[in-house]
C-alpha cells in the first residue's frame, strides 16, 4: 500500500502570498534568499527583513524580483495562515508536533543550508525548537531524518 505523507498545498501557500519590499537598504537580496524565514522590520514600512536567532517567523521569501521598489530588493512571500507549509530544516533532530522558530541564518545573498528544496532545490532555512509557547509554526512532517528536514505548518 502507498504510503500517505503531508506536503506543501501549492493552491494554499499561493494563495497567502504577499509582494513586499525586502531588506533596509539598497538591493540586498537575490535569488539565493529564496526559502528564507522573514519578519516585518520595525524600522521600514511594509519591508520585511531575514529573521534573527530565535525571531518568530511570520513568512518565508518565495521569489526576489529584478527591479527594486523605493530602492529596495523587491518579492513574493509566503505569509503564516491555516494549512501553509514549509520545508525547513534544523541541527538538532525535531519531533512531529514541536513549535519552532528561525535559528541563526546564513547573510542575505548568501545560498541557505545544506538541505535543498524539494520543489525548487534552494536551500532550507534553519530552524529551531521554541523555548515555550504553542504558536506559530509547528512540526507535521520529518521529510528526511538523516538530513534533518522537516515539514512545518503555520498555526
Amino acid at each position: 500500500m502507498a504510503k500517505f505523507s503531508l506536503g506543501i498545498k501549492l493552491g494554499v501557500n499561493t494563495a497567502h502570498t504577499d509582494s513586499v519590499k525586502l531588506g533596509e537598504g539598497d538591493a540586498q537580496y537575490n535569488d539565493k534568499d529564496r526559502n528564507k524565514a522573514v519578519k516585518y522590520s520595525m524600522a521600514k514600512e511594509a519591508t520585511m527583513v531575514l529573521c534573527a536567532d530565535g525571531d518568530e517567523i511570520e513568512g518565508f521569501i518565495a521569489s526576489v524580483e529584478g527591479f527594486t521598489q523605493d530602492g529596495q530588493t523587491f518579492g513574493t512571500v509566503i505569509r503564516k495562515g491555516p494549512l501553509v507549509r514549509q520545508y525547513v530544516y534544523a541541527a538538532a533532530d525535531l519531533n512531529l508536533g514541536d513549535y519552532v522558530v528561525s535559528d541563526a541564518q546564513e547573510a542575505a545573498k548568501t545560498n541557505t543550508g545544506p538541505a535543498k528544496h524539494v520543489n525548487n532545490n534552494i536551500g532550507l532555512t534553519k530552524v529551531k525548537k521554541k523555548a515555550s509557547g504553542t504558536s506559530g509554526w509547528r512540526v507535521v512532517g520529518i521529510k528526511d531524518t538523516a538530513a534533518k528536514v522537516y515539514l512545518i505548518e503555520g498555526v
